[in-house]
């Protein structure tokens, strides 16, 4: 049941009231809306939904996921609501006391997931294979297909995947991408802009990533572009994301 008490989701304005956020998380998201707003930032959606105040944030301490199962039923309740924005759930992570790795942030990642997985007391969605190994296979959580993009200090040449000193989630529901697929024109047009600006803002050693869907044609295996390499490679073996038994 959601409650007030273990929902933490909060507007623009509120990210920068001390009484209502923790201070490390202050100089964290100064970086992120720093570098979101910037001109040539690759993702113009993401910037506009910045500029307009429609992101709403959340935070994780001590790694205590708590909140977070019913803080996303939450935010997805609220996108629902308003369709005609391009909402997304930005997660912050209290920041590592020393230097990790990717594959760090990658297995944390998928252990978030993982959990959101096992507190989701809503069906899964018929239209969505219950089979994570199938090449259809998305994360859903509360009954919808919801993308997820995870971002880390660890990235050294994505730039364009680099905020600050912590790991990142943003949670968007995937119907917002509607009208905007790889293989329709907004979807094309789209995706040319975003990755011309991806190789002028990441390091030039990297290219789009490996595992990106062809312009004109369909996408599969969208858990590949959760979390991403840091090279040239594409992601290799399986989807490490394991599905609860059906009840």
């Amino acid at each position: 049941m959601q409650t007030k008490e273990n929902i933490r989701m909060f507007t623009q304005q509120e990210m920068s009231d001390l009484t209502k956020i923790p201070k490390w998380l202050e100089g964290e998201y100064k970086t992120f809306s720093s570098i979101v707003l910037a001109p040539k930032f690759p993702c113009y959606f993401g910037t506009l939904a910045e500029k307009r105040g429609e992101v709403r944030y959340t935070y994780i301490e001590e790694d205590d996921y708590r909140k977070l199962p019913h803080t996303l039923a939450s935010f997805l309740e609220l996108s629902r609501a308003n369709p005609d924005k391009r909402q997304n759930l930005t997660v912050f992570f209290e920041p590592e006391k020393k230097e990790q790795s990717l594959e760090f942030y990658k297995n944390k990642t998928w252990e978030v997931l993982q959990y959101l997985h096992s507190h989701d007391p809503a069906p899964w969605p018929e239209e969505v294979p219950y089979d994570s190994q199938n090449r259809s296979w998305e994360f859903c959580f509360d009954g919808e297909p919801v993308f997820v993009f995870s971002a880390s200090p660890a990235y050294k040449k994505r730039h364009s995947r680099n905020y600050g000193n912590s790991l990142i989630l943003l949670f968007q529901p995937t119907r917002l991408f509607n009208g905007f697929e790889s293989d329709v024109p907004e979807g094309i047009k789209a995706r040319n802009i975003i990755r011309t600006r991806l190789l002028e803002w990441d390091d030039p050693e990297v290219e789009i990533p490996a595992d990106s869907s062809k312009l004109g044609e369909k996408k599969d295996y969208y858990w590949k572009q959760y979390i991403i390499s840091d090279d040239n490679e594409p992601i290799q073996g399986g989807c490490p994301f394991h599905m609860k038994d059906k009840t």
